[in-house]
């Protein structure tokens, strides 16, 4: 029974990782964008 529970919840670690992934990523690409905006108005 432990062994199907570790199975079911694998699938939902890996999800958790790649949404975890995406949203670091999402949040890098803010920053720069907002620093690159910041740059271009001080100019």
């Amino acid at each position: 029974m432990s062994g199907k529970k570790k199975g079911a919840m694998y699938p939902l670690k890996v999800l958790g990782n790649a949404i975890g992934w995406v949203v670091i990523l999402a949040v890098v690409k803010w920053v720069i964008k907002k620093r690159f905006s910041q740059r271009n108005n001080r100019r």
